[in-house]
């Protein structure tokens, strides 16, 4: 006797992979609302709230990676908190940008679309395996078990 799985008439089942870039257009659906209400962040600039203390009053943040300011980003407790990825990110910034407000905003953009990818992304696979099509929109009809 065969393996129910493996007899020729009977084959594995598989999700399909997408046919094209057009069957991804689901994954990219939330970066709509991301790019509307952050797309224009990049023509802003820095708030008082505490953009003063962490980037534009801030020479360690300015001043970019270098050897004094990387050691100040990973051992300062400066404003009462220890947060030595952000100083750095903060100071690559600045070196990759400049000091203006523009490319801190483009990053912060950046990172809430490829946060939204990271999200949307596994739960349309996920949604997709439960409806039995490879996205959860597909466009044949679902299989019959």
């Amino acid at each position: 006797l065969t393996p129910p799985r493996l007899r020729p008439d009977n084959p594995p089942m598989r999700r399909p992979a997408p046919a094209s870039l057009r069957d991804l257009w689901p994954a990219t659906l939330p970066l709509l609302p991301i790019l509307f209400a952050y797309g224009q962040v990049v023509g802003f600039g820095f708030v008082n709230f505490d953009d003063d203390m962490y980037v534009d009053a801030n020479p360690r943040v300015l001043g970019g990676p270098t050897g004094a300011n990387l050691r100040w980003a990973l051992f300062t407790g400066y404003q009462g908190v220890w947060i030595p990825a952000t100083w750095v990110s903060l100071q690559l910034e600045a070196a990759l940008f400049g000091t203006g407000p523009a490319g801190f905003h483009r990053t912060n953009l950046i990172l809430h679309l490829v946060n939204a990818l990271c999200w949307c992304t596994p739960w349309c696979w996920c949604s997709a395996a439960a409806a039995g099509g490879p996205w959860p929109w597909p466009r044949s009809s679902p299989r019959t078990p």
